[in-house]
């Protein structure tokens, strides 16, 4: 059980970075003039891209923020409970 919260951050913080990654990509692409193009054609295939750009990946980040902060809390709270560690 100690080693969880430990792997959960890095977890969490490796989601944040692809994310963050993600969405730099795409505003720097926008600052430099470029267009983010998303296709999508008569089947839908793309909807879901635009779903995950527009609304999911800044939740998602969001959430994994949130879910890091309260892992490093535990950390915390483990190290000044020793008792909390067995």
């Amino acid at each position: 059980m100690r080693i969880y919260p430990f792997i959960k951050m890095f977890v969490l913080g490796f989601m944040l970075g692809v994310y963050m990654l993600f969405l730099i990509t795409i505003a720097a692409a926008y600052y430099a003039g470029g267009w983010v193009v998303v296709i999508v054609d008569k089947y839908q295939e793309g909807t879901a891209e635009i779903i995950l750009l527009s609304s999911l990946l800044p939740l998602a980040t969001y959430v994994t923020l949130r879910e890091a902060t309260t892992a490093y809390r535990e950390i915390k709270k483990q190290r000044r409970h020793p008792i909390y560690l067995s």
